[in-house]
């Protein structure tokens, strides 16, 4: 009880010093882990950045179809030969060894005004809402996508192989940016327009933050993003139309080659001529900066860690400083808790109460402040703040015990004039 009751007189003698100590260490965890998660969060993406552009050879596949006639033909033709020999085309595909095959097919979720309540989607970042539709951005991915690019989820589940069948008898399944979790919950069943068929959706899981999938030539976050299965096989009957539509998008995927110099050209060339299907321009996307981008995005990188460090020990020396000057201040109470019998033991216990409810407190208001933003995932403030907070405890008891530990029985006892 003695122990408690010199902690809270001491903050009451304090106050100021108190709420002064308080405030700039909420600030200095506020800053810290503000600087370190961005730091983690861009090292993570510059690893990324290295592994797919740099570690790795992409290419864009684009079909000709257009300018040949050809696209015209496939969809026209009165059987199924043409969508059945590109199915059998990008199946091989999906199926090589030397490389990876993927397809992001990238195109809106529309959904109808009796389909949407009039407050759901008007958010810009989410979706164009009018009176009529609202158009939801919207992604089919293959299912390698997953592994590719380290998709991971905050809850559900992710697609499996029945998911990439259409049919009418069930609906397609979903998986939500984690923007999506404020309008909807796993199991929610919605209608919408995907090209140009009307489909059932069901939501089977939310996509964690931060997760990132390339599209064409460039990086997307599907954070507000509607993510759908990319379909291998089609109930013909009721989707007919809108398979062979579908399928010739899938088509136009992309490649990921470890394999330097193996020649994907002329590989998807003569793939195309076994099948007798569209015939394909390969574009390698190269980066002439790429290396310099990751030089660029690594240096901005440890420049955030070393600022993190920098308000770290400048925050350290400003604390230990109001600590010492408050102790320097209240050292004759605690020279007379000597000389009444306490021991150095039971003062230690006294100043390590003081600087954990300081630290407590401040842990407590920046995790406030950084939850309040929306910018760092939950996990990693808890996980970067603590840390944090553990070291700012350990320094700042430290120093202070050092302090104290040197200063004589006499300079206890001296009082202040």
């Amino acid at each position: 009880m003695f122990k408690i009751a010199e902690v809270f007189r001491f903050f009451n003698r304090n106050f100021y010093v108190f709420l002064a100590t308080t405030l700039q260490t909420t600030v200095c965890l506020f800053v810290c882990t503000l600087l370190a998660c961005n730091s983690f969060v861009s090292n993570m993406n510059v690893n990324k950045f290295d592994d797919f552009f740099i570690n790795r050879e992409f290419y864009l596949m684009t079909d000709n179809g257009d300018d040949d006639g050809s696209y015209q033909q496939y969809m026209e033709s009165t059987d199924d030969v043409a969508f059945n020999n590109l199915s059998a085309f990008i199946d091989e595909l999906r199926n090589q060894t030397n490389f990876s095959f993927a397809s992001v097919v990238s195109q809106p979720l529309t959904f109808a005004s009796e389909d949407v309540a009039d407050s759901q989607f008007n958010d810009v970042e989410n979706g164009i809402y009018d009176t009529k539709h609202t158009n939801i951005r919207c992604v089919q991915i293959s299912e390698n996508i997953f592994d590719l690019f380290d998709l991971s989820l905050l809850s559900g589940r992710i697609f499996t192989e029945d998911d990439f069948v259409l049919t009418q008898s069930k609906p397609v399944a979903v998986l939500l940016g984690s923007d999506y979790q404020k309008f909807y919950q796993i199991g929610d069943v919605f209608f919408a327009e995907h090209g140009i068929e009307r489909l059932s959706f069901i939501v089977i899981g939310f996509l964690n933050d931060g997760s990132i999938i390339p599209e064409g030539g460039r990086l997307v976050n599907l954070s507000t993003y509607m993510v759908i299965p990319a379909f291998s096989s089609f109930d013909l009957k009721s989707y007919h139309h809108y398979a062979r539509i579908n399928l010739s998008q899938q088509a136009n995927g992309f490649i990921i080659c470890e394999r330097k110099g193996m020649d994907i050209s002329d590989y998807v060339n003569q793939l195309s001529v076994k099948y007798s299907t569209f015939n394909f321009t390969i574009s390698p996307i190269v980066s002439n900066n790429a290396n310099e981008i990751s030089f660029l995005s690594k240096d901005i990188v440890e420049q955030l860690s070393m600022l993190s460090i920098v308000v770290f020990i400048f925050s350290v020396i400003s604390i230990v400083i109001t600590m010492y000057s408050a102790i320097k201040k209240d050292r004759h109470i605690l020279g007379t808790h000597y000389l009444c019998g306490a021991r150095q033991h039971d003062i230690m216990h006294i100043l390590a109460n003081e600087i954990l409810i300081i630290v407590l407190i401040s842990l407590l208001l920046a995790s406030l402040m950084i939850d309040m933003l929306h910018i760092v995932h939950p996990i990693l403030i808890i996980g970067s703040i603590s840390i944090y907070g553990t070291v700012l405890f350990m320094i700042v008891f430290g120093l202070s015990w050092f302090f104290m530990h040197i200063m004589s029985v006499d300079q206890l006892l001296r009082r202040n004039h």
